[in-house]
């Protein structure tokens, strides 16, 4: 679904990105090999290396929203949920 970028958050993206995640979490979620969802990693990778913004000590996903990395809401805030709520 992602990798390698900085995606958006903007509302009509996270709709988006909800229904995909919650389909594909209904069509795979009793597959046996099925242990953990993951991904990003490489993402947090292109933050790194651009220096976009990540305070590790802010918890509040609205801020999130408002920094030049507003992928971070998607990933520890919307798929969290999503996952959480589909098991």
């Amino acid at each position: 679904m992602f990798g390698c970028g900085n995606y958006p958050a903007y509302k009509e993206m996270r709709k988006s990105i909800e229904a995909e995640a919650v389909a594909q979490v209904k069509r795979l979620r009793h597959h046996p090999s099925i242990v953990i969802y993951a991904g990003n990693n490489e993402d947090y990778q292109v933050q790194e290396q651009c220096g976009l913004t990540y305070d590790y000590a802010d918890k509040d996903p609205e801020n999130w929203l408002k920094t030049d990395f507003p992928a971070r809401y998607i990933y520890e805030k919307v798929r969290k949920q999503l996952y959480v709520s589909q098991r």
